[in-house]
């Protein structure tokens, strides 16, 4: 009989006379050294990467599912699995990574230990579940509170439930400096208020930080000619340093000048940031005592106007041309004729009595009538997705090129024909529109077209196609 092997740590189990002048190798290996991995034994791996599944080889192999410690190491940065045998089985888990880890087999939630922190884990017969919880607290001996940046303090039971009370020495007006109070000094911290000191506004002295009660020296004099107070002013202030007819304007933030009186009947202009200045009225300006009706001319190759006394009594004059070869302007009598007797009485283009079609286009190149199928510029030999421009004409493909078709961009009755110019074959990618093959009933997300073949496009709306022609 074949030696057998334990279902939850894989142990050897010999049968008796088999190992005959063998036994020391499978004991040693499969047994003794298991039982000593299962017990102390210790296995490491980096959770940077991704998950870490253990090892479960089986037949007495060593393994990493074997051992009784996993230790996590590696900086993922974020939560990763430690996956075992879901089985029977301890574990004692060290996590060194960054992250939290979660020991849990492949198919269960599994318990999650905090990073730098370490539980014994078991399997409760559908789970891993802590036995010990990671440590995530201590114990608190005894608490005291040290004297220092002012403070003191008692503790009452510092050994169970104590209850801090924070005392200072400092008696007075009490100062900070960021890190501890301090008794702040009298007239120079702060201002007694004392008959030494009489009250009104304080000042202090910029190099010792001294108060000191302000004087009316301490005050810029204020340059102001006014009766009534700042609520009630009654008279204007006068601005020193101008002169009559002068005007005051800033020429820098905060920095007033005085423009000289300019020449009687100028207007100021502006010059932007610069100075303004004074500057001769318009000689084009007038007054308009009256206006004349619109007049009608005929002169001139183009529709034109003209004006005559813009500034007093203006007659303003519409030429409207007779239109010809060479004019732009209105129809003659005859000429309406000639050209009303080219429609139909419905407004649309009558049939002509006689003569042929000809030189006429729908877009500047392509002729009405019996006209040819346009390509859309040349042969395109990237991915090309079709755009609304190709709609009634053909896109031709080359060498390494391919159709995309689009989808919610064409609109009921819209065709173009695709052209094969290879020697192979093409893809046509339909993968975003509802699409056919004409004479079928399966979606098509990808259709080949043929070497030199030929295909058209059918919308039927704006998210269905129907392709025809040499395709599969």
């Amino acid at each position: 009989m074949t030696t057998a092997y334990t279902t939850l740590l894989g142990l050897a189990l010999p049968v008796q006379g088999e190992l005959t002048g063998t036994w020391g190798t499978t004991v040693n290996n499969s047994i003794t050294q298991s039982l000593d991995d299962a017990i102390a034994g210790t296995a490491t791996a980096s959770v940077t990467s991704g998950d870490w599944t253990l090892t479960d080889t089986g037949s007495g192999a060593p393994n990493q599912a074997r051992c009784a410690i996993l230790i996590a190491t590696g900086s993922p940065g974020v939560s990763r699995n430690i996956i075992a045998p879901a089985r029977s089985k301890g574990y004692f888990v060290v996590n060194q990574s960054d992250a939290a880890v979660v020991l849990k087999g492949a198919s269960t939630t599994g318990i999650s230990i905090p990073t730098n922190k370490s539980a014994l884990v078991v399997w409760n017969g559908s789970d891993f579940v802590t036995a010990v919880s990671p440590s995530s607290s201590g114990t608190v001996t005894t608490l005291s509170v040290v004297s220092a940046n002012g403070f003191t303090g008692t503790v009452a039971n510092p050994t169970s439930t104590p209850a801090i009370t924070l005392t200072t020495s400092i008696s007075g007006v009490l100062k900070g400096n960021g890190t501890a109070i301090s008794a702040a000094t009298s007239g120079t911290d702060f201002s007694a208020g004392t008959s030494a000191l009489a009250t009104g506004i304080l000042k202090s002295t910029t190099s010792t930080g001294a108060l000191t009660i302000a004087v009316a020296g301490d005050f810029p004099t204020l340059n102001q000619s006014t009766t009534g107070n700042a609520l009630t002013a009654t008279t204007a202030t006068n601005l020193a340093g101008g002169g009559a007819g002068q005007l005051p304007y800033q020429t820098a933030s905060g920095t007033t000048a005085m423009l000289a009186a300019g020449t009687a009947t100028y207007v100021l202009t502006s010059n932007g940031t610069a100075a303004p200045s004074w500057q001769p009225p318009s000689t084009s300006a007038g007054t308009v005592t009256s206006v004349a009706a619109l007049t009608l001319g005929t002169t001139g190759t183009d529709v034109s106007s003209s004006v005559l006394n813009s500034t007093t009594t203006p007659v303003i004059t519409l030429n409207i041309p007779t239109a010809s070869a060479s004019n732009r302007g209105a129809l003659s009598s005859t000429d309406w004729s000639t050209f009303n007797g080219k429609y139909s009485t419905g407004g649309a283009l009558g049939t002509p009595s006689s003569g042929t079609l000809s030189s006429c286009t729908v877009d500047g190149t392509n002729a009405v009538g019996y006209k040819n199928i346009p390509q859309t510029g040349s042969d395109k030999t990237t991915a090309y997705t079709l755009v609304t421009g190709d709609v009634g004409k053909y896109v031709g493909v080359g060498t390494s090129g391919s159709i995309v078709v689009p989808t919610s961009t064409f609109a009921n009755g819209d065709a173009i024909s695709i052209y094969n110019n290879t020697t192979g074959n093409i893809t046509i990618t339909t993968s975003a529109p509802t699409a056919y093959i004409a004479g079928t009933n399966t979606v098509k997300t990808s259709i080949t077209l043929a070497t030199r073949g030929i295909a058209t496009i059918l919308f039927v709306s704006a998210t269905v196609c129907v392709v025809s022609g040499n395709v599969s």
